[in-house]
């Protein structure tokens, strides 16, 4: 059985938080459909290493964002400013035919979530409110993400994927 094909082929897409985990997995994912792809992170060296692993050529360009402060800050409110965000860059960029689409998942299986899902008690605890049983993988994530950035969303824009396994259904 061959890979689908997204028809993303030299279509620009910027990952955000691509250093690592999810973002990482969803450049990796359009690489390998021909995309070209800007990665983005808080570090540069992050953004270095990510862009030695992808191996993307002239399809990867990797410019670090800045530092916003010496901790995480308050994730919710980020992620919330996020969805916001996104709603107001597709409401600017629609006239241009840029559409603009986030992911949300829930826990994911990647090295900034490991505390959690590495506990037992704690990962227990969390499956137990996710109906599939499970926490995500990152390329549970990013196919997802490959749909969205593919001709078949092309009338898709301003909205947030929720990609959580059910746990937003109950």
């Amino acid at each position: 059985m061959g890979t689908l094909s997204y028809g993303l082929e030299n279509k620009v897409v910027v990952v955000t938080g691509a250093s690592r985990g999810i973002g990482l997995e969803i450049a990796r994912l359009l690489i390998a459909q021909d995309a070209r792809v800007v990665i983005r992170g808080r570090k540069p060296e992050g953004l270095a290493a990510a862009e030695d692993e992808l191996q993307g050529g002239d399809n990867l360009l990797a410019i670090a964002a800045r530092r916003a402060a010496p901790f995480m800050g308050v994730y919710g409110i980020a992620r919330a400013g996020i969805e916001m965000m996104t709603r107001v860059i597709a409401q600017e960029l629609a006239p241009f035919n840029v559409q603009i689409n986030a992911v949300a998942p829930c826990m994911v299986r990647t090295r900034v979530s490991e505390p959690f899902w590495s506990n037992p008690d704690i990962y227990e605890q969390v499956v137990k409110t996710i109906p599939m049983g499970r926490i995500a993988e990152p390329a549970d994530v990013a196919q997802p993400a490959l749909f969205l950035c593919s001709p078949g969303a092309n009338f898709i824009t301003g909205q947030t994927l929720t990609v959580d396994g059910g746990a937003t259904a109950v």
